[in-house]
């Protein structure tokens, strides 16, 4: 039997650096890109003490570092519509070898595209739309994923 009561939790988020720079080539033209790292190392256990029975469960993550890198542009058409589109790469912290049927992450691709118009130097409005694309993954003895008896998780999915 399980005993329910408050609980609480001992977890470290991750740090985030990152660099951006943006650019006017023309004054129809901007460009930009950015750069982040995610220190996920730092997130690898947490630690839950059920206060009711003092029982503690320490969750092991595995997570490793990971960068995102993405670059775009934005284009004046008119004074009126701009046009924005840009292209980026997210890496996933979690390695094959410990990827869980719970959080199957995957490094991601990513395309977006936006347009906006401005009615005038204090009002305007802004649509944009983003696909991520995941490649394949695979769960192969991931020590994360056992069931009751002992078996492990494995197979393939396609993140979408």
């Amino acid at each position: 039997m399980v005993q329910g009561g408050p609980t609480t939790a001992d977890v470290v988020s991750p740090a985030t650096m990152g660099l951006s720079v943006s650019h006017e080539l023309t004054p129809k033209l901007t460009v930009a890109g950015d750069v982040q790292w995610t220190q996920w190392h730092s997130f690898n256990t947490s630690n839950l003490l059920n206060n009711a029975t003092g029982i503690q469960t320490t969750i092991v993550q595995h997570y490793q570092n990971s960068w995102m890198v993405s670059a775009g542009a934005q284009y004046h058409l008119t004074s009126a519509w701009t046009l924005r589109g840009g292209l980026g790469w997210d890496q996933s912290p979690i390695t094959n070898e410990y990827r869980s049927v719970s959080l199957p992450d995957q490094d991601r691709y990513m395309v977006a595209v936006g347009l906006g118009y401005a009615f005038n130097e204090h009002l305007s409005v802004d649509g944009a739309y983003t696909h991520y694309f995941a490649t394949h993954g695979s769960i192969n003895d991931s020590s994360t994923d056992t069931d009751a008896l002992g078996n492990r998780a494995h197979g393939t999915y396609q993140l979408s």
